[in-house]
């Protein structure tokens, strides 16, 4: 073998390494420092490898896909209302669930509508979860107590009494406690 022949083997032998390490280097490139690379951007998952956040939800594509599990292309993966952002960074909430508490009340049903807790079944502490209150026995979500006479709305209910009537209270109070009360079931729902 030549000197000229071995140089040019040498020469090509360098120029393969630095094509392979640069096609490396491409294929762990991450435009936007979101934790995904640009190939993985757009052959796995449909992002914007030149946009951290590409469903502007506040939360940046890398940790949507490999911490959160939401959906980077969708900035209200459990529709709703709330973004993924919010849920995570500002109300603590599911963003995959639509009812984090499983109260049969939408996150954001809760804390704009009723102001009642969405991570708390039973906001008022009366034995009735919150969507129980509105949408089964129209008493208050945020009072133990609807008709204040006394009993609290989860034992009026248990006993087959009125929450929303204080006459009927005394009766209430009078009576030992059903062990078989929304109490438990609180528990089962949770």
């Amino acid at each position: 073998m030549s000197l000229a022949t071995g140089k040019r083997i040498l020469i090509m032998g360098f120029v393969l390494a630095l094509v392979a390490t640069m096609s490396l280097a491409a294929l762990a490139a991450d435009t936007d420092n979101d934790g995904l690379s640009d190939d993985d951007e757009t052959g796995v998952y449909g992002t914007d490898p030149n946009d951290a956040d590409t469903d502007d939800d506040g939360l940046d594509d890398g940790n949507e896909v490999l911490v959160v599990g939401t959906d980077p292309l969708n900035p209200d993966s459990d529709w709703d209302v709330l973004s993924d952002g919010e849920e995570v960074v500002t109300y603590g909430t599911d963003p995959l669930l639509a009812d984090t508490d499983s109260d049969e009340l939408d996150d954001a049903e809760e804390l704009f509508m009723y102001d009642t807790d969405p991570l708390d079944l039973d906001t008022d502490d009366d034995g009735l979860p919150d969507g129980f209150e509105i949408n089964a026995v129209d008493s208050d979500p945020l009072d133990p107590d609807t008709d204040s006479g006394g009993c609290l709305d989860g034992d009026e209910v248990d006993l087959g009494f009125d929450p929303l009537d204080p006459s009927d209270d005394e009766d209430c109070i009078a009576m030992p406690n059903d062990p078989y009360s929304w109490g438990d079931l609180k528990t089962y729902y949770r």
